[in-house]
């Protein structure tokens, strides 16, 4: 029977010629990503299999905090350093939805979501810069937000992130280590005239660590502006321009070239940073200053420390304030919406195993045994609302 079938000869695959391995290739220059980067994002349409270098750095980068990287190799060669940088920036569209909205849509998906527990309000009046707030119900096709306009969901901080970026609006993007920044431009309208914003990103391990928009916005969530720089970053990687940490650059520098650059960067800005530059300087000459007890300098371009936690940025002020407020509109009844949307993002961060989501549970419970009616009511002897019982249940 078997002598009818030719045996087929087993497929190999062939290893690349030792002068050809990943690890060894120089450093990309300019804007490129480097190798391997095409498997790393789906919407690439010829996918090529991850060199090893990037199959590492891929781990690496989400695991380990740079530091611990440092500590452990005394030389890091610069292809790797390059490629840990590059994967270290989150890579999932729904985490930067899930910290944009109260309601979590990726791009794609028709619709805002009415899987907040049948609760999908806006945020309060002081998202006034940052992206506002629209959301939808379950059986509701629009909501009225605390602002007092009716949206479907398209005034929500990841929808209009998402229309900047496709508009054109995001430009001089630039990831320097672990810091990603950028100009944002709000295009003018008929009673607005056009406003650029600068934005500025730091992550570690795949999480954004710390947001800074000159929009002014104060939030929970992120703003439109911060959006569109991430989706940026994530969907056209190659066009950004990659740089290693600054201390790294400065390492490499001799002493004239680091002069040239003190002293070009106070000519630039010698107003804002002249003050600071002078201080620095004195207490660098001073033997006794604390500065000289200190090995080496920061760097807040060369990620977070082993000691520093690892979450995604949370305005924990902003948590506080909201709660503080929906709790102090008169029984509970015009903040219901606002507040189950929180308690809905709680649950999807905890499905997502986000640590933010006991964070955030643990900031509303103080809210709440820090209403002041809480006390009065024991007083009269008085029992809670219905709807006051309600929230305290869902808490």
């Amino acid at each position: 029977m078997a002598e009818g079938r030719r045996e087929q000869p087993p497929h190999h695959l062939s290893l690349p010629p030792a002068s050809k391995r990943p690890c060894l290739r120089p450093a990309p220059r300019g804007p490129g990503p480097g190798p391997g980067h095409g498997s790393g994002f789906p919407n690439s349409r010829h996918r090529s299999p991850e060199s090893l270098l990037d199959c590492a750095a891929k781990a690496v980068a989400e695991k380990w905090a740079f530091e611990r990287v440092e500590e452990r190799f005394e030389r890091i060669p610069e292809p790797v350093q390059r490629r840990i940088v590059y994967w270290s920036f989150p890579r999932n569209e729904k985490e930067i939805c899930m910290y944009s909205s109260f309601q979590c849509r990726a791009a794609g998906e028709d619709g805002p979501s009415s899987a907040a527990s049948g609760a999908g309000a806006a945020a309060s009046g002081s998202v006034a810069s940052g992206g506002g707030g629209g959301g939808s119900t379950a059986g509701a096709a629009a909501t009225t937000g605390a602002t007092g306009t009716v949206g479907t969901g398209d005034g929500l901080p990841f929808r209009r992130g998402i229309r900047l970026l496709e508009t054109g609006c995001v430009e001089n993007v630039l990831q320097v280590g672990f810091h990603l920044s950028g100009t944002v431009t709000e295009p003018a309208t008929a009673s607005e005239p056009e406003v650029t914003h600068k934005v500025a990103i730091s992550f570690d391990r795949c999480k954004i660590t710390s947001v800074t928009c000159g929009c002014g916005n104060r939030d929970i969530f992120y703003c439109a502006h911060v959006v569109a720089l991430s989706l940026y970053r994530i969907r056209k990687p190659e066009q950004v321009k990659l740089r290693l940490p600054i201390s790294e650059t400065l390492f490499q520098m001799n002493r004239d070239q680091l002069q040239k650059l003190v002293q070009y960067l106070i000519t630039a800005h010698h107003t804002e940073v002249l003050p600071t530059a002078q201080k620095l300087a004195d207490e660098i000459l001073s033997s006794n200053s604390e500065i000289n007890q200190v090995h080496g300098a920061p760097d807040p371009t060369a990620g977070a420390s082993i000691d520093d936690d690892n979450c995604w940025h949370l305005d924990e002020d902003q948590v506080r304030e909201q709660v503080k407020q929906f709790l102090s509109q008169g029984g509970y009844y015009g903040s219901g919406k606002q507040l189950n949307s929180m308690f809905a993002k709680v649950r999807e961060m905890l499905r997502m195993r986000d640590s933010n989501g006991a964070r955030m549970l643990t900031l509303i419970t103080e809210q709440f045994m820090a209403d002041p009616r809480l006390s009065l009511w024991r007083q009269q002897g008085t029992g809670m609302t219905d709807k006051c019982r309600q929230l305290w249940d869902e808490l």
